[in-house]
């Protein structure tokens, strides 16, 4: 693979991607991740896998724009090749929100659109405090809905009240608790509880 490393250490598996200098999410980098996870799913040695970039500013910066723009939209088949794309992009995503091994999201830098939706993928996400970093679903300010499950994740994931703040452009992150998407160490856990009244409130698993 090009795009994506898969470095052993022990037990833990780090999957490392490296795509032209920030992560832009396109078809090529998603087949890696798919083929990477897929690959430690069924590895008796891997005990929990670790998401990161080689990158120190960039988890990942969102959709590849540049590569999308280059669709031609007036085509007759143009619905077609979007539906392809979304397909073969969703399929990376899925590969690691069902790897059945624990995924810890190492987020050292910006995670933007699709970049916070990997981070929603995986089991943990661990986000450093540099004032710099942001994370966000941004495409809400390019008129574009987060297209590979973010909004439905980040709703099971984090507290409703909350829920918002990573929808508009995104601001530097404060507490883990406060904005939902990232958990750093802390001795502190996140509210579980679901405001009344609130719709979809989830329903208590049968037992």
């Amino acid at each position: 693979m090009s795009l994506v490393d898969v470095v052993q250490e022990g037990q833990l598996a780090r999957v490392v991607m490296h795509r032209n200098g920030n992560n832009a999410v396109a078809a090529d980098l998603t087949a890696e991740l798919q083929a990477a996870f897929e690959g430690l799913r069924d590895d008796p040695g891997c005990r929990v896998v670790v998401l990161q970039s080689e990158y120190e500013r960039y988890f990942s910066v969102g959709a590849d724009l540049g590569q999308m723009g280059t669709m031609d939209r007036t085509a007759p088949d143009a619905e077609d090749q979007v539906l392809e794309i979304m397909k073969r992009s969703t399929a990376g995503f899925e590969a690691i929100a069902s790897c059945p091994k624990p995924v810890i999201a190492r987020i050292n830098g910006h995670a933007l659109g699709g970049g916070c939706e990997l981070a929603l993928c995986c089991d943990y996400r661990v986000m450093v405090e540099d004032g710099r970093s942001r994370i966000g679903q941004t495409e809400s300010s390019l008129g574009i809905i987060p297209g590979a499950g973010g909004t439905q994740r980040l709703v099971r994931l984090s507290r409703c009240s909350t829920n918002r703040s990573a929808c508009p452009p995104p601001r530097p992150r404060r507490s883990a608790w406060s904005t939902g998407p990232s958990s750093p160490v802390s001795s502190t856990p996140p509210s579980t509880s679901w405001p009344a009244g609130w719709p979809g409130r989830p329903r208590s698993p049968s037992r």
